[in-house]
């Protein structure tokens, strides 16, 4: 996903479920692209204009 915004984007629009699909540890795309720094900036501002907030959630 790191610096592959061009990639990303058109999948979460095909499949917006995705844009709240979590990892096995509860972080969310939003936390994966906070942590990726400014490679991942865009994709992070994406993200939050979608309306992600959380960056985990909590798993059972």
């Amino acid at each position: 996903m790191l610096g592959k915004t061009e990639l990303v984007k058109p999948v979460l629009e095909a499949y917006p479920k995705l844009l709240t699909a979590l990892g096995p540890h509860g972080f969310t795309l939003l936390h994966h692209a906070k942590v990726g720094g400014e490679e991942a900036k865009e994709l992070y501002t994406y993200l939050e204009q979608r309306g992600l907030t959380e960056v985990k959630a909590k798993i059972r």
